[in-house]
């Protein structure tokens, strides 16, 4: 079989897609880290800034107060954003896109087939779909965490029809 000059061109363009993702993601990930970490910083930068002022000047209360308050503010901030899942995600999936590159550049015979590439093809599509569904399922933001659980409606209907059948 001859090696066509298409397949090697579309081999070139998946690798720097799949390159270019990798890299995208790894510097989402250092973002996301670093963003954590200095808000956790922040926080107990507030937090030792307020017992100090407290305790060793005369500071206003309202001025201690308002300092003090900025802690568990800035740490619900960080906690909610889930900025060290998302870091963690978005390592996970830049070292599977890496793989997938791998595998196109090195793993593949010397002349690939069109079916060869379209598979690493494929599983770049299965891993952004498998991705996207772990994002949605446990790190987008979530106003309902936010208010009271909420009761579904059949533990009503149930409990309501138990308390009647007594």
């Amino acid at each position: 079989m001859t090696w066509s000059p298409e397949l090697e061109k579309r081999r070139g363009r998946l690798a720097d897609v799949l390159e270019g993702h990798a890299t995208q993601t790894r510097r989402r990930a250092r973002w996301n880290h670093r963003t954590s970490m200095t808000l956790m910083v922040l926080s107990v930068l507030c937090s030792v800034t307020a017992a100090g002022l407290g305790f060793f000047t005369s500071q206003s209360s309202r001025l201690v107060g308002g300092i003090a308050i900025l802690t568990p503010l800035i740490a619900y901030v960080a906690v909610n954003l889930k900025l060290e899942g998302k870091a963690s995600w978005h390592h996970r999936k830049s070292n599977a896109l890496r793989a997938l590159s791998s595998r196109l550049r090195y793993e593949l015979p010397e002349e690939p087939t069109a079916e060869e590439i379209a598979e690493v093809s494929k599983a770049y599509d299965t891993l952004n779909v498998t991705m996207q569904r772990e994002w949605d399922a446990t790190l987008s933001f979530n106003w309902r965490g936010l208010g009271r659980p909420e009761t579904s409606v059949g533990a009503q209907t149930s409990g309501t029809a138990g308390a009647a059948a007594k």
